[in-house]
């Protein structure tokens, strides 16, 4: 079975066991409610991000979509490199990187991470 950073387990009641996929580095779910597939209605979306930063370490992040736009940090754990323990860390970017966090906690792009002690 090949290795992914996030792992997702998902269990409903159409299935008998779990299900179960691997995402190496942005995981994007569309949750859509409704009659059917043909007559469903987004939800809401959520994203897991994986990255590993400079020093090897590896930072993960979870969002929600934003009524307001974009998406909103819900949680963000950092695994050290050589560690086998997560450390869970502030979900208020604006602690380590203020330009990132807008209006009201919204954030904008995450491509450019930084360790979050840097």
């Amino acid at each position: 079975m090949r290795q992914y950073p996030i792992w997702n387990i998902i269990t409903a009641c159409i299935y008998k066991s779990g299900k179960s996929y691997g995402v190496k580095d942005t995981g994007e779910v569309e949750v859509r409610v409704g009659t059917s597939s043909s007559n469903s209605h987004t939800f809401l979306k959520h994203t897991t991000t994986h990255r590993q930063l400079e020093n090897g370490d590896r930072e993960y992040r979870f969002y929600i979509d934003s009524e307001l736009g974009g998406k909103e940090l819900i949680k963000r754990a950092l695994l050290p490199k050589g560690e086998s323990d997560l450390i869970f860390l502030s979900t208020d970017l604006s602690i380590y990187r203020p330009l990132v966090a807008i209006g009201g906690g919204k954030l904008s792009k995450e491509s450019e991470w930084t360790h979050p002690h840097s």
